[in-house]
């Protein structure tokens, strides 16, 4: 499995975001889950990234923001 944008999924108001463990996202870019998890809450503090718990024992829903005035690639 990789990052990338064949990844995605859609939810229910049509916006795209990946769902992924932490662990399995240290995996792909080889660092600890405990790095992702820092590197992801940074991203969100700057508000580049949304993550959303649905429900327990799933992935979480991670929203990629893109800036006001851009378009998806």
């Amino acid at each position: 499995m990789t990052l990338n944008s064949e990844a995605a999924q859609t939810d229910k108001r049509g916006r795209r975001y990946l769902a992924f463990y932490n662990k399995t996202i240290a995996e792909i870019i080889d660092r600890t889950s405990s790095t992702v998890a820092q590197s992801l809450r940074e991203l969100e503090a700057v508000g580049l990234v949304e993550k959303k718990l649905i429900a327990l024992h799933t992935p979480y829903h991670i929203y990629i923001k893109l800036p006001t005035g851009e378009n998806e690639p």
